[in-house]
């Protein structure tokens, strides 16, 4: 085992091979799903008059399949697709998991709920000091890109389903539930850690197609963070499920502020409130972590209960 966990270049290439699964059938899957939108873009252009002369103008035909309805719908079914396969193959190699029921008991449940709302919070107001020293041209290609992904104040059930729930699920089993456990074998934990992370990160790098590259560059440096954050959630708790609960929180926080903001008139109360949720998340972490409240869970992993097995069947074989 010794001689594994030293094997940087084999622990780097196997985090890496589930991420270029992942975005191979993404784009796969995303791309066949907007093949059936087709026919209803040949039928605008014909009812709009321009007949094939629209079709043959790959400008037009380009931002019609690109509509943000089209790649929510499309980004959804293959999140959710993917989501399928990848859960399996963390089933396959998921040994040093525990069971969901020993990730979550008592006060875990509530620090996790603490954890991602602080990430919100913290994350708010970095990007909003950020935001202070950038260009404002930054800034405002970063808002076009967080219009785009929270649906900018309107009720996008698509794009809050994939958000929210489909990409959390995906990409945690994906980077914390493959990618981490392959590279904490061949690697240690810190370099497995920040690897993935990056990784993680640079997935973002595929939201070019929804806004300037340099509101995507913010969003690949704090995914990144949040990646560092998700992966240590995830060995703490030994459980990559912590990790995608936390990325439920983190995004769907995110969702929900858009869609009370965009639909009310004073957006400084929702602001307020907010970081007073925030400000009482990060008091109630400091304090389960001071008096020691959190605990890695004792119980037996996967490995533990296979190995387990084998001994028993051995021994009943050897009697």
């Amino acid at each position: 085992m010794q001689n594994e966990k030293k094997n940087w270049l084999l622990g780097i290439i196997m985090s890496i091979v589930p991420v270029v699964v992942f975005l191979l059938g993404n784009l796969i899957i995303s791309s066949i799903v907007q093949l059936f939108y087709v026919p209803g873009i040949m039928a605008k252009a014909l009812g709009d008059g321009g007949g094939m002369e629209k079709l043959q103008d790959s400008v037009w035909l380009t931002e019609q399949l690109m509509n943000s309805s089209y790649v929510a719908v499309a980004s959804l079914a293959s999140d959710l697709l993917i989501s399928v396969g990848i859960f399996f193959w963390w089933r396959a190699v998921r040994k040093p998991e525990v069971q969901v029921k020993n990730a979550f008991t008592g006060k875990k449940f509530v620090f996790l709920v603490f954890t991602g709302i602080a990430i919100q919070v913290t994350l708010n107001v970095i990007m909003a000091l950020v935001f202070f020293i950038l260009p404002e041209s930054v800034s405002e290609d970063y808002q076009m890109l967080s219009g785009e992904l929270t649906g900018d104040g309107s009720t996008s059930l698509a794009m809050a389903l994939t958000v929210v729930v489909a990409a959390p699920i995906a990409e945690d089993l994906l980077m914390r539930g493959l990618a981490l456990n392959y590279g904490r074998k061949y690697m240690n934990d810190t370099a497995a850690v920040i690897i993935t992370s990056v990784a993680f990160g640079c997935m973002h790098f595929t939201n070019a197609q929804l806004a300037p590259l340099s509101g995507v560059i913010i969003q690949v440096v704090y995914a990144t963070a949040i990646g560092v954050v998700l992966a240590i959630v995830a060995i703490k708790f030994k459980s990559v499920w912590a990790a995608v609960f936390v990325h439920f929180i983190v995004n769907g926080s995110a969702q929900l502020i858009s869609l009370i903001s965009g639909n009310v008139k004073n957006e400084d109360i929702v602001g307020y409130c907010f970081y007073a949720v925030g400000i009482v998340a990060i008091v109630g972490m400091i304090i389960m972590i001071k008096k020691k409240m959190i605990t890695s869970p004792d119980a037996p992993t996967y490995g533990e209960i296979e190995m387990a097995k084998k001994v028993a069947a051995a021994a009943e074989t050897a009697e």
